[in-house]
């Protein structure tokens, strides 16, 4: 039974998959030590937002793609705002805008389920395409927001 189980899985693995990945930080206060950021690098050609705190960095591809996650206490529009004011000192120009909550109707469900709350502004630039997304923290009680930064390279 348990093979069929798993057989039946593994058949339909990769279809229709969304993954969202998301990890516990101690407060400062907590860890009765100051928070030391990740090994890792911001990328001189996208400004980093005042008072974040980089969780990841992680660079593929030859350098030529990048994820980069950080953490904050700012309401969502305000960092919006610095993005959207920002990213032309960067050459970056502002492409589209999209609420999480407009998402098209067959990712409802998981919109529902999660209760995403922010918005992504899409750039393009001489070097390529970047993606900033802002978001409440999902974990119940974190009164935090997530910036997501993906850069791909033309």
């Amino acid at each position: 039974f348990y093979s069929d189980l798993f057989q039946s899985q593994r058949a339909k693995k990769g279809e229709n998959d969304i993954i969202i990945a998301m990890s516990k930080l101690k407060e400062e206060s907590q860890q009765g030590e100051e928070y030391k950021e990740p090994e890792g690098k911001d990328l001189s050609f996208i400004p980093r937002y005042p008072q974040s705190q980089r969780v990841s960095s992680l660079e593929y591809n030859a350098s030529k793609k990048a994820m980069l996650t950080y953490r904050t206490m700012d309401d969502v529009n305000k960092i919006l705002d610095f993005y959207r004011q920002n990213m032309a000192d960067y050459n970056w120009n502002l492409l589209d805008e999209t609420n999480f909550q407009d998402l098209p109707s067959e990712l409802g469900e998981m919109q529902s389920q999660i209760k995403l709350k922010g918005s992504a502004l899409i750039f393009k630039g001489p070097r390529g395409e970047c993606i900033v997304s802002v978001f409440e923290n999902l974990q119940e009680g974190e009164n935090s927001r997530i910036i997501g930064i993906k850069y791909n390279a033309k």
